[in-house]
């Protein structure tokens, strides 16, 4: 479109450039009056412009003449009041300024109030408006915005609607993911931490205790007899015991420590920051209080294996080996007891059978 759309305070003062093809742009930056980008001879038109859009609300087809590429043109302006701000319309023919009215209509939202206040405009000169054509146009124009704003509005409820749908799903997704993270993590039948959690968390504490110094010890329970109970009793009556042990377990040990599943009716303990006595001390004192711990079908005991971290077992798998040894000495040697590694050769069980 051949023209300038220009946005005027009730003043008359330009605040912004709309639209330009003319290259006035420059002229009117910073904020001039209209009535200072126009011709010198020009000037009390543009006033008596600016007060008849200000007073009637609209003025259709007044020429100017402005200084455009050093050279005075002819311009036809129409101007357009909504009571809060004004807007001109500049072109070198009517017909051009009434496509550039059109074009700035539809192309942006803000416009919908210059339309407005040019078809009242247009209503109130009715049949003194000198081309006719153009209340019909400006009608034309209204309808068709008016279709167009029906339209974004049922678009926008459509895409609240895809809104509301897609942060639904996006909760589903979350909550599904937390349940996978707990699939991934958590043993499905104890709800403690499951092997894989066990021997990555074990890693990294035999590489900070390396690291460090500081102490640490692995903890392997197995329940005694547990093969007997299953088929007694029914898996039923063996995963229940499962459940409470796991339970037990996580309710005794401190914060800092993890307690994990092995496999099938194994446990383990993590130590953290727990030398070889306090670790043994630490042993005896949970098997005891699962001995005296009132469980259903029948008593249940436990054989317990201790491995604290040193030099010559620096690595997880190691760590593991030593507990497993000492664990299958408790078995070996009457079960319901507690046995560190460090006192197999020497026989000094640290768990007394009952």
């Amino acid at each position: 479109m051949t023209g300038a759309a220009l946005v005027c305070d009730l003043h008359g003062m330009i605040t912004r450039v709309a639209h330009d093809q003319l290259g006035i742009a420059d002229r009117c930056a910073g904020g001039v009056p209209f009535v200072e980008i126009v011709d010198l001879a020009s000037m009390e038109k543009a006033a008596d412009f600016i007060n008849t859009v200000r007073k009637n609300g609209g003025a259709f087809d007044w020429q100017l003449c402005l200084v455009i590429d050093k050279q005075i043109q002819l311009l036809h302006c129409m101007g357009f009041s909504d009571g809060n701000q004004l807007w001109i319309i500049l072109a070198k023919t009517q017909s051009a300024a009434a496509r550039v009215l059109e074009e700035m209509t539809l192309i942006q939202n803000e416009q919908t109030g210059m339309l407005r206040a040019a078809l009242k405009y247009a209503s109130q000169v009715g049949q003194s408006t000198r081309d006719e054509s153009q209340f019909e146009d400006l009608t034309r124009l209204y309808n068709d915005l008016g279709r167009v704003q029906r339209e974004l509005i049922q678009r926008n409820a459509e895409l609240e609607t895809l809104r509301t749908t897609l942060e639904a799903k996006q909760a589903e997704l979350m909550a599904a993911n937390l349940k996978l993270d707990a699939l991934a993590t958590l043993d499905g039948l104890t709800g403690i931490a499951n092997h894989r959690i066990f021997q990555s968390r074990l890693e990294a504490e035999c590489s900070r205790a390396s690291r460090s110094g500081a102490p640490l010890a692995l903890m392997l329970l197995d329940v005694d007899h547990f093969k007997s109970l299953n088929d007694l009793h029914g898996h039923q009556a063996g995963d229940e015991v499962l459940k409470m042990l796991g339970g037990l377990l996580a309710v005794s040990s401190r914060s800092i420590d993890l307690v994990a599943r092995y496999g099938g009716e194994e446990f383990a303990v993590i130590l953290v920051n727990t030398d070889p006595v306090a670790a043994a001390k630490a042993g005896e004192r949970l098997r005891s209080q699962i001995q005296r711990t009132n469980w259903p079908h029948r008593a249940i005991t436990v054989s317990i294996g201790i491995a604290s971290w040193s030099p010559g077992a620096a690595t997880a798998a190691e760590l593991i080996r030593h507990a497993d040894q000492a664990l299958y000495y408790s078995k070996e040697h009457g079960r319901n007891r507690a046995t560190h590694s460090m006192n197999m050769n020497a026989q000094e069980g640290l768990a007394a059978s009952e």
